[in-house]
């Protein structure tokens, strides 16, 4: 028989966010949590978009492979997770309005890059939580670096100015 030794260590996972993504994440709680603006939905480019094209734009080498199955581990955490964890308590209502919609497409499809922001934000948390190979973590660190610096480089284009809403007063109202 053979065995495999997987050494579980305790790599330290942690997200450096590019100044102009933190400034995001802090206008996005503004805009939201003080101000009571809602995302404009559905999000162009969607979290999926964002992940695609970035994919295509990578050279072709192994590493291709590695980043294509984090960064789709990572839509997989978005699609679960969005309405447990990365919503504020204003959104919640119009989360709910588009699960209800007939033609209702995975989160990943709909919500943009300021949700994929508060996922990333999260992740340390969350893979806290679980016993993760080291080099696993490394992997990790690395891929999400270089997205966070292609979203940072790309920042006009994922958070345009038209990218918040009001929304109507009924829906202050219910969201209270």
């Amino acid at each position: 028989m053979i065995y495999q030794t997987i050494k579980f260590v305790d790599v330290k996972f942690e997200v450096e966010f590019p100044p102009p993504l933190k400034k995001k994440l802090i206008e996005d709680n503004n805009f939201i949590t003080r101000h009571k603006y809602l995302v404009r939905l559905p999000r162009k480019p969607s979290v999926r978009g964002i992940i695609a094209s970035y994919l295509s734009d990578l050279i072709e080498d192994a590493k291709k492979e590695e980043v294509k199955e984090v960064l789709d581990g990572l839509i997989d955490y978005f699609d679960r997770g969005l309405g447990i964890m990365l919503l504020y308590k204003f959104e919640r209502q119009q989360y709910s309005e588009q699960l209800k919609r007939p033609s209702s497409k995975p989160p990943s499809e709909v919500y943009g890059a300021e949700h994929l922001l508060r996922l990333i934000a999260k992740l340390p948390v969350i893979l806290g939580n679980t016993n993760v190979e080291s080099e696993s973590v490394q992997i990790l660190n690395l891929v999400l670096g270089e997205f966070l610096q292609h979203l940072s480089q790309n920042v006009d284009t994922m958070f345009p100015s038209e990218l918040y809403e009001r929304p109507t007063s009924s829906y202050i109202r219910n969201s209270e």
